[in-house]
C-alpha cells in the first residue's frame, strides 16, 4: 500500500490504468482519486491466504489440489516456466505436500 501511497502523491492519472492500484482507489466527485481505506482493510483480511471461490460441489482440498494440478500444467508451458526444459513447481499456501487443504 506504501507504492500505491507514493504514486498518487506524484500524480494520480496514471493509476487508473493500472487495474492492481485501480481496486484501491476511489474516486469521489471532486475528480481527485483517493485510497479506498475501507477496501484496504477488507482485502487485509485474506493476507497471507489463499482463497478459491468455486460452486463445485468437490470438498476444499479436492479443489486445492485440482488447482494446484492447473498450474503445475501452465507452468510447464513455453514463455511460462518450460521454455529451457525446466519444469515448474508451484508452492500453493494451505496445501501440504500430500494436497491436503483446510475445509474450514
Amino acid at each position: 500500500m506504501e507504492a500505491l501511497r507514493e504514486k498518487l502523491r506524484s500524480g494520480d492519472k496514471a493509476l487508473v490504468g493500472n487495474s492492481g492500484y485501480r481496486e484501491y482507489l476511489q474516486n469521489p466527485r471532486g475528480g481527485v482519486f483517493s485510497i479506498d481505506e475501507e477496501k484496504v482493510a477488507e482485502e487485509s483480511l485474506f493476507d497471507g491466504k489463499w482463497v478459491l471461490r468455486t460452486n463445485s460441489e468437490l470438498s476444499a482440498s479436492e479443489v486445492a489440489l485440482k488447482y494446484k494440478q492447473l498450474w503445475a500444467c501452465v507452468l510447464q508451458l513455453p514463455g511460462i516456466g518450460g521454455a529451457q526444459g525446466t519444469t515448474g513447481s508451484v508452492s500453493t499456501p494451505g496445501v501440504e505436500a500430500g494436497g491436503e487443504a483446510s475445509d474450514s
